[in-house]
């Protein structure tokens, strides 16, 4: 995923990032299925 926010840095996007994939209900539905998250900050 590639991402253009607006006055956020890396590490904040890096954060919301790995918030999202911990409490998305897909994430949780599918937890015995491997996920894995490559994002980038444009």
């Amino acid at each position: 995923m590639t991402g253009r926010v607006p006055g956020i840095d890396e590490a904040a996007f890096a954060a919301a990032v790995a918030d999202a994939t911990a409490n998305c209900p897909l994430s949780k539905a599918l937890a015995a299925v491997p996920i894995t998250v490559d994002a980038t900050l444009a």
